[in-house]
C-alpha cells in the first residue's frame, strides 16, 4: 500500500469493511464485540494521513498558502465554496498537494472539486489520487 488505502476511504466505506469483518469473524467463531477491530481499523486510517502528511501528499495550511501565494483568507473563501478541501490529521487540517499544484489547470480542477463537494474529504482526495 503507498500509502495505505485505509487512509484514503471515507469512513463510511470503513464501516461497511468494519462489518464484513465481523460478520466474517461472528461465522468463524472469533465474534469481536470490544470494538478493538474498528480501532485497529481506525488507527490504521490515521497513521497513512500521518505519512501522507510527513511524505507530501498533504501539506499543511502554510505551505499551501505559500505555494499559492494566497491569503488565508482567499483560502478560507476556496473552502466555503468548494474550490479547495483539506483533511484532518490529529486535529490538524491539511490540504492535498495536487491542489496546490501549478502546473494543471487549478480552475478545472476547482470546479471538479465544487462538483464533488457533498462527498467526504477523504473521497475526494482518493478520487483525484
Amino acid at each position: 500500500m503507498r500509502y495505505g488505502v485505509l487512509a484514503r476511504l471515507p469512513d463510511g466505506v470503513i464501516a461497511c469493511i468494519e462489518q464484513i469483518v465481523r460478520d466474517t469473524c461472528r461465522e468463524a467463531g472469533e465474534d469481536d464485540e470490544s470494538g478493538s477491530m474498528r480501532e485497529r481499523i481506525r488507527q490504521q486510517a490515521d497513521e497513512g494521513r500521518r505519512s501522507m502528511a510527513a511524505s507530501g501528499p498533504l501539506i499543511s495550511p502554510d505551505v499551501f498558502r505559500a505555494r499559492l501565494g494566497l491569503t488565508e483568507g482567499c483560502i478560507k473563501s476556496l473552502l466555503s465554496n468548494g474550490s479547495v478541501f483539506a483533511m484532518e490529521v490529529d486535529g490538524m487540517l491539511y490540504y492535498p498537494s495536487m491542489l496546490a499544484d501549478t502546473t494543471p489547470d487549478l480552475k478545472h480542477l476547482q470546479s471538479i472539486c465544487r462538483m464533488l463537494v457533498p462527498v467526504p474529504p477523504s473521497a475526494r482526495f482518493a478520487f483525484l489520487s
